[in-house]
Order: structure tokens, then C-alpha cells, then sequence
């Protein structure tokens, strides 16, 4: 049996309030300590690798939780969704941003996203009964999520206020047996 750590990067700089999708913004002070306490929570989980999207606040997230001892594999599967909004300015809206332009100019829908963390899932080793972290973002994290509890939906407006939907710098363990027999314990909030 495997444990995988969820965690979501932690709390990043944003003082132009834009939308980050996949450009390099930095962890401030608070998402380094966010992730100072995860590295804590996860000291006694004898974890053997760190899955990490190659997006720079994963990046400085993986880093602190490997803390220089444990090995961190980048994967593109992991990043923040492909977005032609990336880098305008976020306006309160939420989840429109990233999604309504693919057909019109690209990048990726929300099944588009869910699909690849789905591939990245199932290439999971679960039967070596190694404890792994994967360190990603809030929606793909939440597509997962609702592959993982056979739930249909996709994100929506209301999402975000989803009581599963993993605030940064947080951890959600996954007790496993198979890619497809788990059971999901609570967020560790730091």
C-alpha cells in the first residue's frame, strides 16, 4: 500500500493581481512558510520521490519539501492549466478566464486538463508500496480530485468555495491500493 501526498504549492506574489496560469510568479514569505510546515507534516512519511509540475512556484514548493534530500521529478502533466489569459489582469473573475477562449484561441479545456492528471495518476508505481508527493495547483488538483470520488462534474463558479478544493500550501494524503482502490483523507493545513 502507498500513500501520495497532494500538496498545492504554497501562497505566491501577485501584486499586479494577474492571472498566473504557467508564468514563473514567485512564493512569498507566507508560501515558504506554508511549505516549511508541510516539509514538517511529511518528515515520518518516508517519502521516496517528489512528483512536482515544472511551473517556478511548484518549483521553490518542491524544493522546500525536499529540503535537499529527496528527489524531485518535474512533470508537464502536473503544470497549471495552458491558458491564453495567462497574464491579464484577474478582474474577479474567477474561472471564465482560463477556460472560455480554447475554441477560439486555444489552450486547454477543463477535460483537457483532468485527462492528463488522470495519465499522470494511473503512471503511478502503487504497487511498489512507496510513499510519493505530488506538488501541483488548485484546478487540476481539483479535476483529479473529482475523477478520484467518480464525480462527473467539472469546475464550475461555485468551485472554489468547494470544501475540497485545496487551499495553497496544503496537503491532502491519499491512502492507496490501486490507481483505482483509495480512500482520501483530510487536508493537513499547515
Amino acid at each position: 500500500m502507498s500513500s501520495i501526498y497532494l500538496v498545492r504549492h504554497g501562497e505566491y506574489a501577485n501584486p499586479k493581481n494577474i492571472i498566473p496560469a504557467r508564468l514563473p510568479v514567485e512564493l512569498n514569505d507566507a508560501g515558504r512558510e506554508q511549505l516549511a510546515k508541510v516539509r514538517g507534516y511529511l518528515r515520518d512519511k518516508n517519502i521516496a520521490k517528489i512528483f512536482s509540475s515544472p511551473v517556478w512556484r511548484c518549483e521553490q514548493s518542491a524544493e522546500i519539501l525536499s529540503d535537499g534530500s529527496l528527489e524531485i521529478e518535474y512533470d508537464l502533466r502536473l503544470a497549471e492549466t495552458l491558458t491564453v489569459a495567462q497574464g491579464d489582469d484577474f478582474k474577479g473573475q474567477w474561472i471564465k478566464p482560463f477556460y472560455e477562449q480554447v475554441d477560439k484561441l486555444g489552450g486547454e479545456s477543463m477535460l483537457d486538463v483532468q485527462n492528463r492528471m488522470i495519465d499522470f495518476w494511473k503512471s503511478l508505481d502503487f504497487a511498489s508500496d512507496k510513499n510519493y508527493v505530488v506538488c501541483t495547483h488548485g484546478d487540476p488538483l481539483q479535476l483529479l480530485h473529482y475523477y478520484m470520488v467518480g464525480n462527473k462534474q467539472l469546475l464550475t463558479e461555485e468551485t472554489e468555495n468547494d470544501k475540497n478544493y485545496q487551499p495553497k500550501g496544503s496537503v491532502h494524503p491519499v491512502v492507496v491500493r490501486s490507481a483505482t482502490d483509495f480512500d482520501i483523507e483530510d487536508f493537513f493545513l499547515p
